[in-house]
């Protein structure tokens, strides 16, 4: 007995030192642990004033680089919608593009991870996000939306692609051994309901909960204008799709404490208003809707032109003196607003979709003529899922510039049984948005139409 108890102290013994030595290599041969990316610390900073000369804000105080910390949340895909404004990689322009970026909620703060863009069903670029700053708007408690500024790299066998990116500038360039894409982005990404990225954002209400969109038509046009403006003019009140128009984007901002919106117009790719960091105001507000604003001073003012909006009447005035090495220049241009008469679903629709788990499909939707169709035929295409054709309940809400997808009496498991939200895109030619069908069930959609 006394031998069998002395030999087992001995195996003991030997088990232990052995495991030592093999949890000692173990160690040794684990990677050291990522450093997480700066990010922004506050998730909403001041805009910059609409009636002073803009430039970019200093950049705001950073985390130290920390490592990783294991995931909070969930993965979430955030949408832009965009388009070809140039470059050399398209023949012609515009082309409606996305702008997609799929983030990471950390426990010490979001983390960009991948980088997309797609323009007319081409993957133009796909990498990983090197430097960021992110910003989130409360909408309305539940739904939130995001400005990004980034960089991100993709390292390929016919060399090295990069991406940047200022979506608060309206610009995407894109640089690859094919040559080069610029795009026109939106400000903000296509609110979603989620959780929030920041958690002190949690049941926040911003004071613009609902973005404007309206078709805006020169009635009325006076002195050295820009030519686009006099194009849409000529273009008539009910453009076609290739028609050079004037739209009025109305937003909510990241911080609401010296300004509430921002404006922009835009005729064709020429921004008459909100060029760069510029068009913030005070709107004047009524149940979380934009109802009027106005900013006065030319460019030589202030370094934009002045606005006057009034949503109730539907018009729009633009004036603005430009002093520069052309010349001296003035012109006022006078809008009325509408709802864009291009807001429908005809046609041939294709495009891509990103699930909770990162994994992507494709898919198709053929429209007929009808310009308020009560649903449509959804065709899933690859991506690893089974093709088929399923039904799904559509509305159009022409007043935000949106569609609502709603695939949940359908039998959809790969696109996760939710309804979307899609915004339009610049010219009603790309539609992007997401979904949210429960706290860890959470895509992207995005689709242009032929």
């Amino acid at each position: 007995m006394g031998n069998r108890t002395g030999n087992a102290g001995l195996y003991a013994l030997l088990g232990l030192g052995v495991a030592m030595v093999i949890g000692g290599a173990l160690v040794e041969a684990l990677p050291d642990a990522p450093r997480s990316p700066s990010i922004v610390e506050e998730a909403t900073p001041e805009p910059l004033p609409a009636t002073s000369p803009i430039t970019e804000p200093a950049t705001p105080p950073v985390h130290p680089p920390t490592p990783a910390a294991a995931p909070h949340d969930e993965e979430v895909t955030l949408v832009w919608n965009a388009e070809v404004t140039g470059g050399d990689r398209f023949e012609s322009t515009p082309v409606p593009c996305v702008l997609a970026l799929r983030v990471a909620r950390r426990l010490a703060g979001p983390e960009a991870l991948r980088a997309i863009v797609e323009c007319d069903a081409e993957r133009v670029f796909d990498g990983n996000v090197v430097t960021q700053q992110l910003w989130e708007v409360p909408l309305d408690g539940q739904s939130f939306a995001h400005r990004a500024d980034l960089t991100a790299v993709r390292m390929t066998n016919a060399g090295r692609a990069t991406l940047t990116a200022s979506t608060g500038e309206h610009r995407v360039t894109v640089v690859d051994a094919r040559g080069v894409v610029e795009l026109y982005v939106q400000d903000l990404s296509a609110p979603r309901v989620m959780d929030p990225l920041w958690s002190a954002n949690q049941g926040q209400t911003g004071r613009v909960q609902r973005s404007l969109r309206r078709l805006a038509f020169p009635v009325s046009i006076e002195g050295d204008a820009p030519a686009a403006a006099r194009e849409a003019q000529r273009a008539g009140r009910r453009p076609g799709f290739d028609a050079t128009t004037c739209e009025l984007f109305v937003s909510p901002v990241p911080n609401e404490r010296t300004f509430n919106c921002r404006l922009v117009v835009r005729c064709g790719d020429t921004l008459l208003y909100g060029l760069g960091t510029s068009g913030y105001n005070r709107c004047v507000l009524a149940g979380g809707g934009v109802v009027s604003a106005r900013d006065e001073g030319t460019t030589v003012v202030d370094s934009d032109a002045e606005i006057e909006l009034d949503v109730v009447a539907q018009t729009l005035r633009l004036h603005d003196q430009i002093d520069d090495a052309a010349g001296s220049r003035a012109y006022t241009i006078d809008f009325e607003l509408a709802q864009d008469p291009r807001c429908g679903l005809a046609g041939q629709w294709t495009g891509a979709a990103i699930a909770r788990d990162g994994v992507s499909l494709t898919w198709r939707m053929p429209i007929g003529g009808a310009e308020a169709p009560e649903s449509a035929a959804l065709v899933t295409t690859g991506g690893g899922v089974a093709n088929g054709t399923r039904e799904v309940g559509v509305r159009l809400d022409c007043d935000a510039g949106r569609v609502h997808l709603d695939t949940r009496s359908a039998d959809l498991p790969e696109l996760s049984l939710a309804a979307y939200a899609l915004d339009f895109g610049p010219g009603w030619r790309g539609l992007a948005g997401a979904w949210r069908a429960g706290p860890d069930d959470a895509g992207a959609l995005w689709g242009q139409r032929r």
